[in-house]
């Protein structure tokens, strides 16, 4: 993020606004940043880090009008979740290490296992 993007970024969520993270990269993995780079942005613009990560999820999900069925983890929502090997709320660098990724109810990235 931009050094303007960063400011008017900060200044909008001071005033209470609705900061939702997102990216228009693909998720290849030649892709320069994803979502967690977006979060990662939000937590040195000066938002709190579970304020971050719920910009890119039921924030998210709210903004966009589905946040009925997916933005959360909850019984009938929509099974997708990453996990993580460190406290992101502590390090939000963290979530550019998934090691584990269920998308739609189906596992799609397990570095638990050897």
């Amino acid at each position: 993020m931009q050094p303007r993007g960063r400011d008017t970024t900060a200044r909008a969520w001071k005033m209470g606004i609705k900061i939702v993270a997102g990216t228009d990269n693909n998720y290849e993995a030649a892709s320069s940043r994803g979502p967690a780079g977006e979060i990662i942005q939000l937590v040195r613009s000066g938002m709190p880090p579970m304020e971050a990560i719920e910009s890119g999820t039921s924030v998210s999900a709210e903004c966009l009008g589905v946040g009925k069925r997916v933005g959360a983890i909850k019984p009938g929502m929509a099974g997708d979740l990453v996990a993580v090997d460190a406290n992101p709320l502590t390090d939000i660098g963290a979530l550019e290490d998934l090691v584990l990724v269920v998308h739609d109810g189906r596992v799609v990235l397990n570095r638990l296992q050897p």
